[in-house]
């Protein structure tokens, strides 16, 4: 989840070596209608640090240290108000955090790369541009995925120690894989990061294929925990097998009509047998420049369905539970200049964690970026 708000980045270069300092502020505000647990209205906001330092030890092998953190609010939108599951802001992380967040190193050559830290899957894992545009968590990481696991897969605001390898044999195709601790954060404090690989509580992995050409992006991945706390069903004494959770996704995006009119979709797929919700499907279009005195305006719509799993769902009382949550968005970001960056949203929420009424959002976030050179 990159959310991109006060930027300032410092550039350093000396001989072969250069270090980058960005800082990031993100607020949102929100107000709650109609439905879900209430109506009502709070403020979220997000600051990130990102620190990289690059070392070029030849002509074909750089290697890149990363480290961020990040300070959090806390407010719950989605958890005290529209009590959705797929979450409406990916600003909310189900705490108040002030938290060394990410810490890689990556030896990175002319066709691959290896790296090894606490890792973010979501910063290159199941990314396409056109859906970073949209707020709601689902066009983030699909939500099959990230409702999965006891804490999560490696996603914000939690992330495990992981070693990622990458490989691209040529401009079009390349596969990347990754296999991390299976329950991201530590047990002694949500704040303290967990830079240990667990064996008791299993492993995270997780593979993706990437087809890129002209405006156009196909990915295809699977994903897989070696160890899975087993459901217990409602009002059963029953619980599934304690084997392996795992799941697939294939996502794509490319122009249409024009350069500047994107389509992206994505389906996703999780084991019904660990995973309160077994389908995802979401899908969105984007336009750059609508107005043409506003070239570098964006305006989207989108979809994302979450469908409850069959063996979950089949045990739940159906007066408490639906068959599915549906979020649809409509957004438009507003470029001031450089610097400022204002996105109104709105967003209807059917079925609500499959529970509660139907609610629809409305709110605004603001993104500053500064940059000094």
């Amino acid at each position: 989840m990159r959310s991109l708000l006060v930027a300032s980045s410092v550039l350093l270069c000396v001989g072969a070596q250069a270090t980058q300092v960005e800082l990031a502020y993100t607020g949102d505000y929100f107000h709650n209608t109609q439905g879900g647990i209430r109506t009502g209205d709070t403020y979220l906001d997000l600051f990130e640090i990102n620190i990289n330092h690059s070392f070029e030890l030849n002509d074909d092998w750089i290697l890149n240290a990363d480290m961020s953190g990040f300070y959090t609010n806390g407010k719950g939108l989605s958890e005290a108000i529209v009590g959705d599951i797929q979450v409406v802001s990916n600003l909310e992380g189900g705490g108040h955090f002030t938290k060394l967040a990410t810490a890689t190193l990556e030896l990175a050559g002319i066709q691959g790369s290896l790296k090894l830290g606490l890792y973010d899957i979501n910063s290159e894992f199941d990314v396409l541009d056109s859906a970073g545009l949209f707020i709601n968590s689902a066009h983030g990481i699909g939500s099959e995925l990230a409702l999965t696991g006891e804490n999560g897969p490696s996603i914000y605001p939690f992330y495990s120690f992981a070693v990622r390898g990458q490989w691209a044999w040529n401009e079009n195709h390349l596969v990347r894989v990754a296999v991390m601790d299976g329950v991201p954060g530590a047990e002694t404090s949500n704040n303290a990061p967990n830079i240990e690989i667990n064996s008791g509580s299993g492993y995270f992995s997780i593979f993706e294929y990437e087809f890129s050409q002209r405006d156009s992006k196909l990915l295809l991945g699977a994903w897989q925990y070696s160890k899975s706390q087993p459901l217990t069903l409602a009002n059963t004494a029953e619980t599934e097998p304690d084997s392996g959770n795992l799941g697939l996704y294939l996502r794509y995006e490319s122009s249409i009509f024009t350069p500047q009119t994107h389509a992206f979709y994505r389906l996703g797929f999780a084991d019904s047998n660990f995973n309160l919700f077994d389908r995802f499907f979401a899908a969105g279009v984007t336009h750059q420049g609508l107005l043409p005195a506003r070239p570098d305006d964006t305006i989207g719509i989108a979809i994302a369905y979450l469908r409850n799993g069959e063996t979950v769902a089949a045990a739940m009382d159906p007066d408490v539970s639906k068959s599915h949550e549906t979020n649809i968005e409509l957004t438009y970001q507003y470029m001031l200049d450089g610097n400022i960056v204002l996105q109104p949203n709105v967003q209807y929420i059917v079925n609500p964690s499959a529970t509660y009424r139907d609610a629809m959002v409305v709110g605004l976030r603001l993104s500053l970026a500064y940059e000094l050179l």
